[in-house]
Order: structure tokens, then C-alpha cells, then sequence
């Protein structure tokens, strides 16, 4: 039956790119598609953050998100991103607030399939090779009929570049990093 839905098509933006986003809802069930063309990140604010993330993503997503039994929840994303850099970041901890310093990532690689119960990541990486950071996540998430039966089997690793260990502006940030004083992931 059909469902109540809104959508957004922008085409050929000030700073460059496409963007469609279609949600809707129905009494069991969600979903979301999204296609971004080129799409310069700089012409999005985020709630929260005083700067804006710069770099350029192609993505494309179908969710079909099963409201009752997440287990039923289908679809899929996929997304390329170039010349990635992150803004800086004042988080408010009480009694120690930190900057977490504008990074460079540079390029970002996405792939997620969600069906039979299974979110699979057969790539989620991170980081070019003169990156500030680099990652990846790997493994899949079993979903349950919920939330709270559903099971992570997720495994993350991050590698600091030297100038953001060696700079002295990024001592309280990195405290929060145990292994921030080697550049191997783990």
C-alpha cells in the first residue's frame, strides 16, 4: 500500500553537485534513498559544529527499515569521497574540554549490504596515504527483532598521523588515545 513520503531533489548546487533524498513511513516499516553526485560537502552545516566538513561524495542508499522486526530490514549503501578533511571539534567534557584538531582523510570508501538479518561491510576505509587518519571497519551486524538483541561483530582500526602525535596543541586529545604514542593501528 503506498506510504506517506517527502522528498528533496537539488540539482547542479552553488558549490557543486546533486543531491535526491526520498524518506517515507508506514505503519511497519521506514525507508530512506539518497543519491549525491559530486556533491561538495562544504554547502552542509551540521547542527553543532562551527565549520563545515570539505571533500566531495558520490553515494547511493536503499533502506527499507522493518520498524517491528529489524531482522526483515533490507537495502543497501555505497559511497566514494575525495579530499576529506574534518573541522575542528570542541568537545565540552566537564572539567576538561578538548579540540579535536581538523584532520585530513582524505578519500573514503563505503559498501554496506543490509538482508537476511545481516548489515555485511565488505569495505568501509578510510584515509589517503599522506592522511592525518586513517581507518577501517570491518565485520558484519546480526540484526535481532530490536535494538537491544541485535549483535556487533565490528572490528575498528585507526592510525594518527605523525604531525598530529608530534604537535603539541593535540596533548589533550590524544591523552584520550592509549596507543596514540606508536602509528601502528590497533
Amino acid at each position: 500500500p503506498p506510504a506517506p513520503f517527502v522528498s528533496l531533489n537539488m540539482t547542479r548546487l552553488k558549490k557543486g553537485g546533486d543531491l535526491y533524498i526520498k524518506l517515507a513511513r508506514a505503519n511497519s516499516w521506514m525507508s530512506a534513498y539518497l543519491d549525491a553526485s559530486d556533491l561538495n560537502l562544504e554547502q552542509i552545516s551540521l547542527p553543532g559544529l562551527e565549520e563545515t566538513f570539505s571533500g566531495i561524495v558520490n553515494a547511493e542508499s536503499d533502506l527499507k527499515i522493518d520498524t517491528l522486526d529489524l531482522s526483515k530490514s533490507t537495502g543497501y549503501l555505497q559511497s566514494n569521497m575525495a579530499n576529506v578533511k574534518t573541522p575542528n571539534y570542541m568537545v565540552n567534557v566537564p572539567g576538561m574540554p578538548f579540540l579535536i584538531p581538523g584532520l585530513v582523510v582524505g578519500t573514503w570508501e563505503i559498501r554496506a549490504n543490509i538482508k537476511n538479518g545481516t548489515v555485511e561491510i565488505p569495505a568501509f576505509k578510510f584515509g589517503s596515504p599522506d592522511a592525518d587518519l586513517k581507518g577501517s571497519l570491518t565485520g558484519d551486524i546480526r540484526l535481532g527483532k530490536d535494538y537491544l538483541k541485535t549483535y556487533l561483530n565490528l572490528t575498528l582500526r585507526l592510525q594518527i598521523s605523525k604531525r598530529i602525535i608530534d604537535s603539541p596543541q593535540n596533548k589533550t586529545f590524544l591523552d584520550f588515545w592509549p596507543s596514540s604514542k606508536s602509528q601502528n593501528p590497533g
